[in-house]
């Protein structure tokens, strides 16, 4: 009697783990993204604690810098003025954060800047994500509803095309992405998956030169000027996006043939390679190959 009761039990243990692993390959499982352009308003992963404010971030969303104020003579003295930023995708709501004086981490893409550089740089319609959080009240049971800024990283867009014109602060690109699509483009959801995708138009877009982020590549993928380079030739450029016509700000101009060095870590020429005639016929057996001296 007691074999039994155990083998009984023995079976209903073994029912029950089969029951669970068929329920755990029945849920669903999170997808992961294509690697191209963010299609909605979910944010990045927050960047944890940043590193001078000591604020732990709970949101780094993608979006576009809707607005900028100052801090007005009221406000208090580590306050620099409040940002408010559109999240990519139609339902999402404009962030307001208040950007202190201190404790920001600034990027163009991996170039540090410090708070007065960054602030010189912020204009409407520039594409970044913005870290944010609540600063501590000192009261565990009472939580700050204030946002806070806590990193602040303009977005790059790698483009190739051609330039049209270079200004004393400006430079004007018929460009379009070398890689997804424009970051203020809307997908279409009326169109069926697999359906083939439409040549993405270049687009003229004007935008800044800016002494302390932007640089030109000679040929030799040097430090140069824009004297090394002519309206109208094939470019390749990185730059900071934006929605507003101008307020973009270009970080570096290259040559289309100008590539990674794989030896010295730098970057060198890579001239095209000639291309290849036809073969010429093989000659006759004993004889020469026509055409021949």
């Amino acid at each position: 009697m007691t074999r039994t009761r155990n083998s009984l039990t023995s079976i209903c243990i073994a029912i029950a783990f089969f029951a669970a692993g068929a329920i755990a390959l029945a849920s669903p499982k999170p997808t992961g993204g294509s690697g191209g352009r963010p299609t909605g308003g979910n944010p990045r992963q927050p960047g944890g604690e940043s590193k001078g404010s000591g604020i732990k971030e709970s949101q780094k969303p993608q979006g576009f810098i809707t607005k900028f104020t100052p801090a007005k003579p009221t406000d208090p003295e580590d306050v620099a003025g409040t940002l408010s930023i559109k999240p990519i995708g139609k339902d999402s709501k404009t962030i307001t954060m208040v950007v202190p004086r201190e404790g920001v981490d600034y990027k163009v893409g991996d170039l540090v800047l410090d708070h007065d550089a960054a602030l010189e740089l912020i204009a409407n319609g520039m594409y970044c994500s913005a870290g944010w959080g609540h600063p501590d009240t000192g009261d565990a049971k009472k939580k700050s509803k204030e946002k806070r800024l806590t990193s602040l990283t303009f977005e790059i867009v790698e483009v190739e095309g051609t330039l049209e014109e270079v200004g004393t602060d400006f430079i004007t690109l018929k460009v379009k992405p070398l890689h997804g699509d424009w970051p203020d483009s809307e997908l279409d959801a009326k169109v069926p998956p697999g359906s083939p995708v439409k040549p993405m138009k270049p687009r003229s877009i004007k935008m800044r030169v800016s002494d302390r982020v932007s640089k030109f590549l000679n040929q030799d993928g040097k430090p140069g000027d824009a004297g090394d380079y002519q309206n109208g030739q094939k470019i390749e450029a990185f730059f900071v996006y934006s929605k507003t016509k101008g307020s973009g700000v270009l970080t570096t101009l290259r040559h289309p043939f100008v590539k990674e060095n794989a030896k010295d870590g730098g970057r060198a020429q890579t001239p095209e390679e000639p291309k290849k005639g036809p073969r010429p016929p093989a000659p006759p057996k004993g004889g020469r190959r026509p055409g021949g001296g």
